[in-house]
Parts: C-alpha cells; sequence; structure tokens
C-alpha cells in the first residue's frame, strides 16, 4: 500500500505533560471527571483548561492558562512548548522563541518544536542568530538529521548555498529512511541541473515511502525532461493507474506516443482525456489528427466540426476539413463546408481556389470557372491564385495540371520561398528531376537556412546516388538549422549507406529510428544498413518488425531473405 509523507512543518504536536489525562485530546467527560479531583489552580486542572482552549480556537485565553501554568511549575518543557505554538500562531515572534528554547532544554522529542523555532527566528528576521543557535543545537545532537535539515533551510535564507546544500545532503545521509529528505535534495539537485544524483534521491525517497505519488510525478517529469522516453511512459502510466494527475499524465502520455508516431496507443488517451476535459480544444485536436492517421476520417471529421463549432472565427479548423474533404475525394462534403467558410470571408483566396478545384472535380466547369475568377479578383497577378490552385491539383494526385499551374505562376514572377518548394517536391515526383533539382537550387540561393529545402535536396541526390559530397553538405546545413530533425538525419544515414560508409550510415540511423520508432522507411533504411554493415542478426529483428505490420510487402521478404530467414 502506498503511503504518502510530509515535509516538516509549522504544526506544533501537543506535548504530554506527566500529570496530564489525556493530554493533546479536548477534554471530555472522563477528563472533566479526572480534573473535579484537581485544585481549581493545580497544573493537571491549568493544562486542560489550556488545552481546551486552544482546542476552540480561543488561543489568548489557551496563553493565559500555559502561562499561570509556567508560575506554578517554571520547568514544565511541555507547556514552554505549547506557548511556543501559540505565540507563533499569534506572530509574537520573539516570545515563541523565548518559549521554544525554554522547551529544548527540557524535553526529548523535540522535531516539532525545532519546526516552530527555525520558522519563529525567520519571521522574526532572526536567521543569523537562528544559525548560531541550531549549529550549537548539531554540535550537542550530532545525529539528529533534523538539526540538519533546519540549518539547511537557515543557511538558504542567509545565502550560503553551498552550506546550505552539504547539511541537507548530511540530512538525508543520517536519516536514511526519511523520503522527505530524500525528496528535498533530489528537488535541489534538479534546480541546480544534476540530474542523475536527483533520480538517485527520488529513487531513495520512494523506496522508503512505499511510492509516493508526488515522487512518481517527481520522476515522470525528470524521465521526461532527460527524453528517456521508456522511463517517462512507465511513470506517467503509474499515476494513470493510481489516478493521480489524469489529465497532466495523459497530456504527457499522449505527446510522447505521438512524438514516437504510435497514434494506436494516444488515442485511447485522447479519447479518456476528452471525457475529464470535454473543452480542450488542444487535445481535441490532436485527436482529430489522430483518427486520420488511423483511417477513421469521420471520427476525424467530427471532431473538427466540434472544435470549429466552439470557435468560429478560427478559419484553419475549416480549412483542415476541406483538405481532408479533397485528399478523400470527398468533393460535396468539402463544397458544403467551402460555402460556409466563403461566407465569413469573401476575400479568401485558399477558399476560393479550393472552391473551384472540388466544383472541376464534380464535373461543374461553369462554376468551377466563376470561383476561379473570384480568385483572380482578389490577386489580380494572378501568381498566388495561380499557385494555391496548383497545390490543390497536386494535393488531388493530378499532378500534371498542378505543374501547369505552378509554371504559370513562376511565369508570372512568383518566387517565394513556400511555393518553390512545393514546386520542386512536385517536379521531383513527376519525375522530372533535373527541374527539381533547378527548382530547389534557387530556393536554396533565395533562402539559404530553408532547412526543408535543403534536406530534400540532399536526400534527392543521394536517392540518385549522385552528387553524394554535396548531399552531405547539403543535410549537414539542414542539421545546423534542425539538429534533431529525425528525418534530416535518416537523410544523412542514407548518404552514409550510399557512400558504403555503413557503420556511419548506423549510427545515424539509430539516431533517427530513437526519434521516430514507428516510421517505415526510417526503419527499412536501418536494416539495409544493419545488412549491408554484416549484423545480419540486427537486420532480421528490423525487417521481421515492419513485416509483423506490413505483411504482404514482397520487397521486404526478399530482404529478409537475402539475411538468411525466408518468410
Amino acid at each position: 500500500m502506498r503511503r504518502s509523507f510530509t515535509m516538516p512543518a509549522i504544526v506544533v504536536i501537543v506535548a504530554i505533560a506527566p500529570w496530564a489525562p489525556r493530554a493533546g485530546a479536548v477534554p471530555g467527560a472522563d477528563d472533566t471527571l479526572e480534573a473535579s479531583f484537581a485544585p481549581a489552580e493545580s497544573p493537571a486542572a491549568l493544562w486542560l483548561e489550556g488545552s481546551r482552549h486552544e482546542a476552540e480556537g480561543e488561543t489568548d485565553e489557551a496563553i493565559r492558562s500555559f502561562e499561570k501554568l509556567l508560575r506554578l511549575d517554571p520547568e514544565s518543557g511541555d507547556a514552554h512548548s505549547r506557548l511556543a505554538g501559540l505565540y507563533f500562531h499569534e506572530r509574537k515572534y520573539d516570545e515563541a522563541i523565548d518559549h521554544g528554547r525554554a522547551a529544548l532544554d527540557r524535553l526529548t522529542d523535540t522535531r516539532d518544536l525545532l519546526t516552530t523555532l527555525a520558522r519563529s527566528y525567520l519571521a522574526a528576521d532572526r536567521a543569523a542568530e537562528a544559525v548560531k543557535e541550531f549549529e550549537a543545537i548539531a554540535k550537542e545532537k550530532p545525529d539528529r538529521g533534523d538539526v540538519q535539515y533546519f540549518l539547511s533551510v537557515l543557511y538558504g535564507s542567509t545565502g550560503e548555498p553551498g552550506r546550505s546544500l552539504r547539511a541537507l545532503e548530511k540530512a538525508a545521509e543520517m536519516e536514511p529512511d526519511d523520503p522527505s529528505y530524500h525528496y528535498t535534495l533530489a528537488e535541489r539537485y534538479w534546480s541546480m541541473g544534476e540530474l542523475e544524483p536527483a533520480e538517485r534521491e527520488y529513487l531513495a525517497a520512494e523506496r522508503s515511502s512505499g511510492g509516493d505519488e508526488k515522487i512518481i510525478l517527481a520522476l515522470a517529469r525528470l524521465y521526461s525532461a532527460q527524453g528517456r522516453w521508456e522511463d517517462a511512459k512507465k511513470r506517467w502510466r503509474e499515476l494513470i493507474d493510481l489516478g493521480a494527475r489524469p489529465r497532466e499524465a495523459r497530456r504527457r502520455l499522449i505527446g510522447i506516443y505521438l512524438q514516437e508516431g504510435d497514434t494506436e496507443r494516444a488515442i485511447p488517451l485522447a479519447e479518456e482525456l476528452k471525457s475529464l476535459e470535454p473543452m480542450d480544444l488542444e487535445n481535441r485536436n490532436n485527436l482529430a489528427e489522430m483518427y486520420l492517421a488511423e483511417g477513421k476520417v469521420d471520427e476525424a471529421q467530427f471532431e473538427f466540426a466540434r472544435l470549429w463549432m466552439a470557435d468560429p472565427s478560427d478559419l484553419r479548423i475549416a480549412y483542415r476539413m476541406v483538405e481532408i474533404s479533397l485528399e478523400r475525394s470527398r468533393f460535396e462534403e468539402a463544397v458544403s463546408t467551402l460555402q460556409r467558410l466563403l461566407e465569413k470571408n469573401q476575400d479568401d483566396l485558399w477558399g476560393w481556389t479550393r472552391m473551384s478545384y472540388a466544383l472541376d472535380r464534380l464535373g461543374d466547369a461553369k462554376r468551377s470557372s466563376l470561383a476561379a475568377r473570384a480568385a483572380r479578383r482578389i490577386d489580380p497577378s494572378g501568381r498566388r491564385a495561380l499557385a494555391f490552385l496548383g497545390d490543390a491539383y497536386a494535393a488531388g494526385g493530378i499532378d500534371e495540371r498542378a505543374i501547369e499551374l505552378f509554371d504559370d505562376a513562376y511565369k508570372l514572377g512568383n518566387r517565394s520561398a513556400p511555393f518553390l518548394f512545393r514546386k520542386g517536391i512536385l517536379e521531383d515526383r513527376a519525375g522530372l528531376t533535373d527541374r527539381a533539382i533547378a527548382t530547389l537550387r534557387e530556393l536554396i540561393e533565395i533562402e539559404p537556412e530553408h532547412a526543408s529545402g535543403l534536406n530534400y535536396l540532399g536526400y534527392l541526390f543521394a536517392d540518385k546516388g549522385i552528387h553524394l559530397d554535396e548531399a552531405e553538405d547539403l543535410v549537414g546545413r539542414a542539421l545546423t538549422v534542425e539538429p534533431g530533425n529525425p528525418f534530416f538525419l535518416d537523410s544523412l544515414g542514407w548518404i552514409y549507406y550510399k557512400r558504403g560508409l555503413y557503420d556511419r550510415a548506423v549510427s545515424e540511423l539509430e539516431r533517427a529510428v530513437a526519434l521516430r520508432e514507428r516510421d517505415t522507411v526510417i526503419r527499412e533504411h536501418l536494416g539495409d544498413a544493419y545488412a549491408a554493415a554484416g549484423r545480419a542478426e540486427d537486420a532480421r529483428q528490423v525487417y521481421r518488425a515492419l513485416l509483423d505490420d506490413v505483411p504482404d510487402n514482397a520487397p521486404l521478404r526478399k530482404k529478409l531473405a537475402g539475411v538468411g530467414e525466408e518468410r
């Protein structure tokens, strides 16, 4: 069973006086009966009276009772301890300090009293004096971890972080079974960027606490910050199973799964999060995109429609709905969404070009032409209108018409980097390699740090087995702009593969797969690199896993046979 722990706090536990019946409890019938045999001004009666006033929130009356008790019994450490707590509550810190110091000399169980005393010194702005006091206590009680903990707090308040850390380390060392010290030390290490010691202390705190939710949360966040995704997933899942941090845990897990391209595992979590927080629009948007990745178009469109209803001013949602409809040849659905979109904005150039395309695909040439004219009225030069219309045909796989429209936009002077990038990709897809290379070179000349353009041209060269030195330079420049991009790492690994540098290819492709575990192209490249590097068993493992996902892939079966296994 998991148990919780708390840090030393301001609460002062009621001390038990040797002559006090059930000291610390609200007096009941038995206490009243027992007190009736004590003189009205006896220590026992005054203890009960002070306890009753304190329990009922009558602080002034409680203080008077315990002060009377001290006049009768000046050596009562219990009364001094109670008064220290009461004066602290009343913000009479000097009096709290006086009584706290008096109680220290008379009591053996002083942890909660030390808490009150340290807090009183700090509140009274007497931190330097407190340091001396607690250093003296540490000499008298050299094996007390709680004293070292309070010294750590006091050193921190006087601007001595080094001594504060050392005192906290001593506290954790002296009391290894106290999770609070390990947890606080872990938090300190993390704030300093010392992640390995932080993990060690969190794990020590977890062992001694029996698995506190707060510690599991800290470890989940730490592993996420380090990019240790398997460890992070395990911890976030633990929190979900415990019912702790239900929203954060699901969001974090969804993010990790999406980063890995694992929409299958992310979808159930996003659906759970939607039931917990229906108006979390970011989650619903992610859920819609995940549905698309899994081929659940109707579910995706439903989520997008709800998003648009929640925020009608966000036209990007409408654009996405149109794109989905057009990509899947659902042209009537696209026209319906576009009509609503254009009602909101008659000057939407993108909307009119998509309307022209959708109507053309429906065979309505007249209305398609009218929509194209509306687009040209918004963009009389035609440079943007033709490019947008070309995008629509390219997305629909009608490459010949798309290239014509792109060529017309180019002749009219369109030289924007996004346009040239799309034009180069389309030309490469259509088999117009020389034209694609020329277009991408022009793009890079205009925008030398266009990372996607640099990578695309470098990969194109590698795939064709040409200009490999230049290809490596281009992808290296792309990685300078986006160092952790898994697709760029894949390109670099593929270039090394083409150059016969198989060990280097394996190194880069393993990095890419670690960042994009479910990408089939990157994994197949890695399998090919393993095979070429003579690592047949590693290659077999990769090919087997890929065939589990796509069992009818004949080229993959041939590759698997090539490394010594038939399937």
